[in-house]
């Protein structure tokens, strides 16, 4: 059920359905008289009527009939002012207050009503217009006139009634002119302020002494979602975030209590949807003129992205302290007078003191500062005057938490916002570690030179013994194995008619093994020649080598049927006669292991492996080899082949490999029994 309230009832009688500001205002004017009216009309009523039904009087009765009378004649007037009539309803009011105490009264008291009527003409004034009260005193003043011509009663004409009725509307009309343009001003001043509520970004409300919202203008609606009508008549403590609606509340409480005139908060205020938003609100606090607090008007505006900003900003900031923090270089910025504006920890253990205490100080104002403060300034001025950073690659400072150490250092000046140059960044690095690391490679290094010196002295002496030692065990050897194979042929040439068919035999087997003894030497000693010397790169047109080496084997077998594939235009840097002798062995390898062929390949290109690695390859299509005795072929003096099968003596892939080796390569081999081999070397760039 709905509560019966006495505004209810006033806010009905002065609902009316006009546009027009002065009718407006006029109809609501006309609607509390005719309620005041109204009221005064039952009591006369409800009076009269007691009194006729106590005496019967004819009179009484009249009464009552003209009271029943004014209360439909109200509720009409009511109704028309209503729906818009105003200025009906009013001229039919004002002519009935003006016209019926003339019809209504004997001539012996039109004097005294006359006088009394004189309100109409205020009211006209207000009603209608202003100059309705010098029309409604006219008016008055005509039926006054004909009732006292016509009447013949012996009463006095009263002139002065007349001019105090003619004054009165003077007034009136003066009042009403003054009322009526302070309040178009006032409604003008009303819409100005109410389309600024309106349109403006952020939110203009007024509160009571509970915090009870009694206006939230319409932006409310975007900035948070609520209907004005939703917050209205609501505490606002009830949308500030709960942990900091008491603050705020306190905060008020104090400005009332030290009586001041504004207040500036920041919090977050719920939206429609359940979220906050952060908002910075001033309130103007309103006293009374007794000085109690009334009630206060505020102003908000969002500043979420403000206070996101803000916070991203600290997050940021807090972030780069603790990485400056972290940093075991010695960070620092100072100003041109030397005052340090930021300082890392390692800097301030360093000079034995706190980042918060060095702040705002001076070098010399720390507890230990460096020797050659006053250089470090003048360096600093230096570089703000320039404008360039600089960095200086080693320079020894001591430090009372570090001792005498190596820094590296870089300088860079920092422009503010307004073009001005006064701060300087300074990173020193650490570098004390890596001079002594450099100062122990420089003693390592000379030790090793001599060392190395040393070596060389010792390897050349070695090198030369064994030169000389394998020429004299050559020469000591050849010596003994000619003997054998010179009285063996003696024997042979000599003797051959005594010795039978099986000691010939061994004869024959005696001088073979001395001659391949020979030739064993011989290799032995060109593998140590080719080894020792010293390599002269130069470049090579391989591609030819190997067709010399090619023309070589044919002219020395010519009866083999070998087709040759030489690559065109294949070249390195490379010792000609090292290089020669690699040729040599791996094409007369490959010649020798396809003797067995009718038709030999043998082909000599380039190729590029899986690492993208430049390659050269010798293949053949002759005995070819197992995979699991690679790792056997560039060993001196191993074979998988017997002497019978192919001669030789295994010395040349060893002396392939040593070759390659020392030109920085490698060499490898892949092959297949009976199905060839491919034999690839590399030689750097």
């Amino acid at each position: 059920m709905k509560k019966f309230r006495l505004g209810d009832i006033l806010s009905d009688w002065m609902e009316i359905r006009q546009q027009d500001t002065v009718l407006l205002w006029r109809g609501q004017l006309l609607s509390l008289v005719l309620l005041g009216s109204l009221h005064v009309s039952i009591f006369l009523f409800i009076f009269n009527y007691i009194r006729w039904i106590q005496s019967r009087d004819p009179l009484a009765l009249r009464f009552v009939m003209v009271n029943a009378a004014g209360i439909f004649s109200i509720a009409g007037l009511w109704w028309l002012n209503r729906k818009g009539w105003n200025r009906s309803a009013s001229i039919i009011f004002i002519l009935l207050v003006s016209v019926l105490p003339f019809l209504s009264i004997p001539a012996a008291e039109y004097e005294r009503t006359l006088i009394g009527a004189s309100i109409s003409i205020a009211l006209a004034s207000f009603l209608f217009a202003p100059t309705g009260s010098f029309m409604v005193m006219a008016l008055q003043t005509a039926l006054y006139t004909a009732r006292y011509i016509q009447s013949g009663t012996p009463f006095t004409y009263n002139y002065f009634s007349v001019v105090v009725m003619g004054l009165l509307a003077f007034i009136s009309w003066i009042c009403a002119t003054w009322f009526e343009a302070a309040l178009l001003q006032a409604h003008a001043f009303q819409d100005r302020l109410r389309m600024v509520t309106e349109n403006m970004a952020g939110v203009i409300g007024h509160i009571n002494t509970h915090s009870i919202l009694l206006y939230a203008s319409p932006s409310v609606k975007k900035m948070f979602g609520w209907d004005p009508k939703e917050v209205e008549g609501r505490s606002v403590l009830n949308n500030i975030h709960p942990e900091e609606s008491e603050v705020v509340l306190k905060q008020v409480q104090a400005a009332v209590a030290q009586h001041l005139p504004t207040i500036r908060q920041e919090f977050r205020f719920r939206c429609a949807d359940g979220e906050y938003k952060w908002i910075e609100s001033e309130i103007r606090l309103m006293y009374k003129p007794s000085g109690i607090f009334d009630s206060a008007i505020f102003g908000i505006r969002d500043i979420s992205r403000r206070r996101q900003a803000e916070e991203a900003l600290i997050r940021e900031r807090t972030f780069l302290r603790a990485v400056i923090d972290a940093s075991p270089n010695l960070i620092c910025v100072r100003q041109s007078d030397g005052t340090f504006t930021l300082v890392n920890k390692a800097l301030a253990d360093a000079y034995g003191s706190t980042p918060e205490a060095m702040v705002g100080r001076t070098d010399s104002e720390c507890p230990h500062p460096p020797e050659g403060v006053e250089r470090l300034h003048i360096s600093d001025r230096d570089i703000l005057a320039r404008r360039e950073s600089i960095i200086i690659p080693e320079e020894k400072i001591a430090l009372a938490g570090m001792g005498e150490r190596w820094f590296s250092v870089t300088k860079i000046p920092l422009p503010e916002g307004n073009g001005r140059c006064d701060q300087v960044l300074c990173i020193s690095m650490d570098i004390t570690d890596r001079k002594q690391a450099e100062e122990e490679i420089r003693r390592l290094n000379a030790e090793l030179e001599h060392r190395v010196e040393e070596r060389t002295a010792q390897l050349e002496a070695a090198n030369r013994e064994l030169e000389a030692f394998a020429y004299s065990v050559s020469h000591d050897l050849r010596a003994p194995l000619r003997s054998i194979d010179g009285f063996g042929q003696a024997l042979q040439e000599d003797y051959a008619a005594h010795l039978d068919d099986q000691g010939l035999d061994y004869l024959q087997r005696i001088r073979s093994a001395s001659k391949r003894m020979g030739l064993l030497i011989d290799d032995l000693l060109q593998l140590a020649r080719l080894t020792r010397g010293e390599i002269r790169r130069q470049p090579l047109d391989l591609s030819a080598m190997a067709r010399r080496v090619a023309e070589e084997f044919e002219q020395a077998e010519p009866g083999r049927n070998v087709h040759w594939t030489v690559a065109e235009r294949l070249s390195a840097e490379a010792d000609e006669r090292l290089l020669a002798a690699v040729l040599e062995n791996l094409l007369g390898n490959a010649w020798k292991f396809t003797s067995r062929r009718k038709e030999a390949k043998i082909a000599f290109e380039s190729v590029v492996t899986s690492a993208g690695e430049r390659a050269y390859c010798v293949k053949d299509n002759g005995a070819g080899f197992q995979m699991d005795h690679v790792d056997k072929l560039f060993h001196a003096f191993q074979r998988l082949h017997t002497v019978q099968e192919f001669p030789g003596n295994g010395i040349g892939l060893a002396t392939v490999q040593r070759i390659i080796h020392r030109h920085g390569g490698r060499v490898w081999a892949e092959g297949e029994p009976e199905k060839g081999a491919a034999f690839y070397f590399t030689l750097p760039d």
